[in-house]
């Protein structure tokens, strides 16, 4: 709970301008690498890695990535994320 003057509002909740209570979800707003990589469980520099290497669905604003829990959802669903190597870790390797 967060107390907002005398009344107390439960976290996850905002007062509108309105005066009426609203919800926010992790579903419906951009979620930065840290929050992404607790939600997935990984580390902040895997994160990085698999924007680069395995196509991680990623959207850059400024100097910032940003997330869809959704589209993070889905690529992992799709098997996406199970993949080895990509298409460019292999070129790599055959440059080397």
């Amino acid at each position: 709970m967060v107390c907002l003057g005398q009344t107390q509002v439960p976290l996850g909740v905002f007062r509108h301008a309105s005066g009426k209570n609203m919800t926010t979800s992790t579903d419906d707003r951009w979620l930065s690498v840290d929050e992404i990589a607790e939600y997935l469980g990984i580390k902040r520099d895997t994160v990085y890695k698999w924007i680069d290497r395995k196509h991680m669905p990623a959207h850059k604003l400024g100097s910032l990535w940003k997330f869809k829990k959704e589209e993070i959802d889905d690529w992992v669903r799709s098997g996406s994320a199970a993949h080895k190597t990509s298409d460019h870790d292999a070129n790599c390797q055959e440059a080397e």
